[in-house]
């Protein structure tokens, strides 16, 4: 439900109240599902985009490389 409420703002430009969800969504994935199940890597991946939209480029790039790693351990290429 996070996780679909956080698309929903992002959608409106509204990327801090977006983190938070998505972090919180995060946080609740990994305990649930595991840090590798495909809807945790999703919502990670989803977290970087956003924290790239509000200019913390540093953080994206940690975010979206750990996604992409595990991403490709699970998926594959």
């Amino acid at each position: 439900m996070m996780f679909t409420m956080a698309q929903t703002y992002e959608g409106l430009g509204l990327y801090p109240q977006t983190q938070s969800l998505l972090e919180r969504a995060l946080a609740i994935q990994q305990r649930t599902l595991g840090p590798r199940n495909p809807e945790t890597l999703r919502t990670m991946t989803l977290l970087a985009e956003c924290v790239g939209y509000q200019g913390h480029y540093a953080e994206e790039e940690k975010l979206a490389q750990s996604s992409l790693d595990l991403d490709r351990k699970v998926l594959g290429p």
